[in-house]
C-alpha cells in the first residue's frame, strides 16, 4: 500500500502544471480493485487530488488501451507489462506493486486435499466435483497449467 501512495504521489507532482492539478487517471485490472479504492481514497484525503479509476479484466486490459489517451498508471499482469515495455509502449520499467495468487476452497466438512506437489494437484483436480475458477490472469493460467497437465478433458464437464 504505501508502494502504491508513492506512485500515486509522485504521478500527482507529474500531472500538476503549476496551480492547475490535473486529474490522475488510472486503467487496472479488475483484481486489484480492493486494495486500490483504499489507496486511493487515502491519497485524495492527503492530496485532494482527482483519481479516475477504470477496471478491467486483465486479458481485456489491452483492447480497452488501443484507440484512448494513454493512462497515467497502468497496473496490470506482469507479462502484459512486461511485454508492453518492451514495445516500448511504457514510459518507464514496469514497478512490481504485489503479487495475486491462487486458492482452494473446500466445502466445510469434506477432506482438505493435500496439494503440495504437481501430482497433489492432478488428483484433487480428478476427484473435484466441481472446479470454479476465473478468465483473469490467474483464472487463465491455472487454465495454461490444467492443459500442461493433460487435465482439460477431465475439467471440461466440472
Amino acid at each position: 500500500m504505501r508502494r502504491l501512495l508513492w506512485l500515486f504521489g509522485a504521478l500527482a507532482m507529474m500531472a500538476c502544471g503549476g496551480l492547475q492539478a490535473a486529474e490522475i487517471q488510472v486503467l487496472s485490472a479488475g483484481t486489484m480493485e480492493p486494495g486500490l479504492e483504499v489507496a486511493v481514497q487515502g491519497f485524495r484525503s492527503a492530496s485532494s487530488q482527482g483519481v479516475r479509476i477504470r477496471y478491467a479484466g486483465a486479458s481485456r486490459l489491452q483492447e480497452e488501451l488501443q484507440g484512448l489517451d494513454p493512462p497515467d498508471l497502468l497496473i496490470g499482469p506482469a507479462d502484459m507489462l512486461h511485454e508492453m515495455a518492451v514495445a516500448g509502449r511504457l514510459a518507464g520499467p514496469p514497478v512490481p506493486l504485489g503479487r495475486v495468487g491462487v486458492g482452494m476452497a473446500v466445502r466445510m466438512g469434506a477432506a482438505v486435499p493435500v496439494v503440495a506437489d504437481g501430482e497433489g494437484l492432478r488428483r484433487a483436480v480428478v476427484q473435484a466435483q466441481m472446479l470454479i475458477f476465473n478468465r483473469a490472469s490467474t483464472g487463465l493460467y491455472l487454465e495454461k497449467l490444467l492443459d500442461r497437465m493433460g487435465l482439460v478433458a477431465t475439467v471440461a464437464p466440472k
